[in-house]
């Protein structure tokens, strides 16, 4: 665009800075976090940070957002479909709870409390499985540091992570529409 190449300074992704820096306190965290909650420091860490927004949004809150421009069709395809993911992602976490070696933190999307996830577990499985840790304490960023895999719906702290090396995943029972799917996504 006729800027010349001396005017131009590339500087990366200020979040991938940040997590790399505190990667070299990633033995001080996983024992501070471990004490903290009382947590399995031997076991496998699964941070599973969540973007199920959509799935507790009430239909007055979705009208609100088609009133300030959300498109119609894709704001209740939204909620359909992250309810549906979230359904199975319960399900995916209760079986994967059967595996001793692993502990599940799942973090709730900042605006959605616990206590939904608390319900959705209720209602489908019946339980909380007893190595399934549901918390919103301290940031993603010491989370993904502690933790061995990142694995979310489509949040991208999983694309930090994997930028920082850590094994990551992410959670798509059902072929992902368009308008959610993004580059880094494969």
């Amino acid at each position: 665009h006729g800027v010349e190449d001396l005017q131009v300074k590339i500087t990366g992704n200020p979040a991938n800075d940040v997590l790399s820096s505190l990667q070299t306190k990633e033995v001080e965290w996983k024992d501070k976090i471990s004490h903290q909650f009382n947590l399995d420091k031997n076991k496998k860490w699964l941070f599973l940070p969540m973007n199920y927004g959509w799935a507790f949004s009430s239909d007055n809150l979705i009208k609100a957002k088609i009133a300030k421009g959300y498109p119609e069709d894709i704001a209740w395809e939204y909620r359909e479909y992250s309810q549906a993911c979230l359904k199975k992602f319960v399900l995916f976490v209760d079986e994967l709870s059967k595996q001793e070696e692993y502990l599940l933190i799942v973090r709730p999307h900042p605006s959605i409390t616990i206590e939904n996830y608390e319900d959705v577990f209720m209602k489908e499985v019946g339980y909380i499985p007893e190595n399934v840790f549901l918390n919103k304490s301290h940031s993603i960023r010491e989370w993904i540091i502690v933790s061995d895999v990142i694995g979310s719906s489509w949040s991208t702290s999983v694309w930090d992570a994997y930028n920082i090396g850590k094994k990551v995943f992410l959670f798509t029972p059902y072929k992902r529409p368009l308008w959610i799917d993004v580059w880094w996504n494969e």
